[in-house]
């Protein structure tokens, strides 16, 4: 019978049944010990049904199943770890991961890494075929403890990064680097949203000493030529290079001004949620007064030709929709510092004005309608501001 993971009700009726399972053999010495492995099996995954239902069940009864899986893999000490069977290895592992995500959603801090690298432990121990496999499961629940750490408001960003990125970076080495998130599509977007997501907490910094370890440490798991073309990617890492900027590091500044630079050189603007991605980047680098101005509108050049130059047809941002977006964009930067009294030099507003006329052959008329429109409630926000 196949479940819908997502039918909560499902779910619930699926661990009442298992539920029953569970006391019948628990009262059942004889069987819990013939079957150790088997009963173990049924203890975890009743336990990790009732963590995907986030149902509350009597206090008791989650006592119970977690010393009863604790007695079980305390047992296995006793066994020659290389003897296990496959089967042992994974139900072990498996036990030990949903520890640490249970763990982890109480804020026991040490006590779910404790749990997580004993499951490391554990798959290290596979054969490569297994091991992949489990590696992925490894990779989708070390993302659910990812999302889990980022709502305990106690939580530093800094602290979950550090943990998230080097626990898919152990997972990727346990693996013998056979499987990272870059080889499975739906991974990696996870994967770096998770990153913004984190990143976005708080106004937390991470230390120079770390951003290199994460920065390295990310590009390494998402190792892919794919990468390169991906918004997301960028605007992860990009995240990653902001939570270090109030350190002053000029090297950590240069090396994001490059990075910065290299995104506009390779992405592809595929959509209007792209769009939206990279003007939640120019809006944070503006907040920080980390590139100016009149940088990023000549990165947003480079892309305009880049665009201009691409034959892709299945590309639906085109040239004339950025240079809409050119003009929007610094508008809002241009408003958003003057509110902040921050000094603007009218030539950048100037020379988009120019560059517009210069094109406007190549622009739709719809496009160029709004580019008007803009630059008038532009104009007319510094003319009022300019009356006595």
């Amino acid at each position: 019978m196949k479940i819908d993971l997502k039918n909560r009700q499902a779910l619930r009726t699926l661990a009442m049944l298992k539920d029953v399972c569970f006391y019948i053999f628990y009262t059942n010495k004889f069987w819990k010990k013939e079957y150790k492995w088997n009963y173990l099996q049924l203890t975890t995954s009743l336990f990790k049904l009732w963590l995907d239902c986030s149902e509350s069940i009597h206090m008791a009864d989650l006592t119970l199943l977690i010393d009863e899986m604790k007695q079980l893999n305390d047992d296995y000490q006793m066994d020659n770890a290389k003897s296990l069977t496959s089967f042992q290895i994974k139900t072990l592992l498996r036990s030990y991961m949903y520890q640490s995500e249970y763990s982890s959603r109480e804020e026991k801090w040490s006590e779910s890494k404790s749990f997580f690298d004993k499951s490391l432990n554990m798959l290290s121990l596979l054969s490569e075929k297994d091991r992949k496999g489990e590696a992925i499961y490894l990779y989708h629940i070390t993302l659910e403890i990812g999302y889990s750490l980022v709502k305990q408001n106690r939580r530093s960003s800094v602290d979950i990064l550090y943990w998230v990125i080097c626990a898919v970076d152990k997972i990727f080495q346990s693996s013998e680097g056979e499987t990272r998130p870059a080889s499975l599509g739906y991974l990696s977007q996870s994967f770096m949203k998770l990153i913004i997501f984190i990143c976005q907490k708080d106004n937390d910094s991470l230390p120079d000493n770390r951003i290199y370890l994460l920065v390295n440490t990310f590009d390494k798991v998402l190792n892919d030529e794919k990468k390169i073309t991906t918004i997301t990617y960028y605007l992860a890492k990009i995240h990653l290079f902001l939570k270090s900027l109030s350190t002053s590091n000029e090297v950590i500044k240069n090396k994001f001004d490059k990075e910065y630079f290299k995104m506009v050189e390779n992405i592809v603007i595929s959509n209007h949620q792209d769009l939206s991605l990279l003007s939640s980047i120019m809006r944070k680098i503006n907040q920080l007064k980390y590139i100016t101005i009149s940088n990023l509108m000549s990165s947003l050049d480079l892309l305009i030709r880049r665009t201009e130059n691409n034959k892709n047809n299945m590309i639906t941002i085109n040239s004339s929709a950025l240079y809409l977006f050119k003009i929007h964009i610094l508008s809002e930067l241009v408003i958003e510092n003057h509110s902040r009294s921050i000094k603007f030099d009218q030539e950048i507003l100037r020379h988009a004005m120019d560059d517009v006329y210069l094109v406007k052959e190549d622009i739709n008329l719809v496009d160029l309608a709004a580019i008007q429109l803009i630059l008038w409630k532009t104009g007319d926000i510094f003319y009022e501001v300019s009356l006595p």
